[in-house]
């Protein structure tokens, strides 16, 4: 009689599992409990691990929806991105994508964002911790440092450019207040881990919004008050004002030195 190697019925069982389907090659009879119907409490266990995962990362979007329409949603998508990662931590870092260009739900884009918002509040929670440039380590640059500096921002820092009013909708379901009915409305937000631990968001103008993004893009100094003087239209000023970007943001404690200014941080 052949026997099956252990390791060959888990494999079999952890594709039946992740794929819904029986692959078991050989028959598992204990007890009076038929095998289909064992095999299915452990795919049922597997989904419901994985949406209570899904809720965990994405609070106010289950809340908007609710938990039927929630449910609906992963079904679907677990069938398009079952999990790629080790770590269930992970699990739904698409959902945002998959929102914007699944219907229905691309058709109501806020859907969208706030599942933006709910993976950018999740991020900052548990996101890598890096040394922060404070004011003081500014002063103590030389002008020809200035013209070499390279930012970054600090690692749980997430910046967007919403096109609805998402942030008062994910405030209101975060309250328990009325939801407000989603407009279009142009916004720009940065979301963050402060020293003490705590997440912080905050409004942003288009010029720090864009001096960030540069900074995302490891842009120099130099380089900042190049692409800010084309929007201002001088030169003579777009130092100054780059200069007093970056101050308020060190106010905030969401940038870095770069690690290849790491020398240069060290001499400060």
């Amino acid at each position: 009689m052949n026997r099956m190697l252990l390791s060959d019925w888990q494999n079999d069982l952890q594709q039946s599992i992740l794929s819904n389907t029986n692959q078991l090659q050989s028959p598992v009879n204990v007890g009076h409990i038929p095998q289909a119907q064992r095999l299915a409490v452990y795919q049922h266990a597997y989904i419901a691990r994985l949406e209570e995962a899904l809720r965990a990362n994405y609070p106010m979007l289950h809340q908007l929806l609710g938990d039927d329409d929630f449910s609906t949603l992963h079904k679907r998508y677990v069938l398009a991105h079952p999990p790629e990662h080790a770590s269930i931590r992970w699990y739904g870092e698409a959902l945002a994508v998959f929102l914007s260009i699944t219907k229905p739900y691309s058709e109501i884009p806020i859907f969208s964002e706030l599942a933006q918002f709910d993976w950018a509040i999740r991020h900052s929670i548990d996101a890598a911790n890096a040394e922060r440039l404070s004011a003081s380590d500014l002063k103590r640059l030389s002008a020809e440092q200035w013209l070499d500096l390279e930012l970054c921002l600090h690692p749980s820092v997430t910046l967007f450019e919403f096109n609805w009013n998402v942030v008062p909708v994910w405030q209101a379901l975060s309250q328990g207040s009325a939801v407000p009915s989603p407009e279009a409305a142009q916004s720009y937000w940065l979301v963050w881990r402060d020293e003490t631990g705590m997440t912080q968001w905050l409004s942003a103008n288009q010029l720090m919004f864009q001096t960030l993004s540069l900074i995302k893009q490891h842009s120099s100094f130099i380089h900042l008050c190049d692409a800010i003087s084309k929007d201002i239209g001088t030169t003579n000023e777009s130092e100054h004002i780059v200069a007093q970007v970056l101050y308020q943001c060190v106010e905030y404690k969401i940038l870095c030195m770069s690690n290849t200014h790491i020398g240069l941080s060290n001499q400060l």
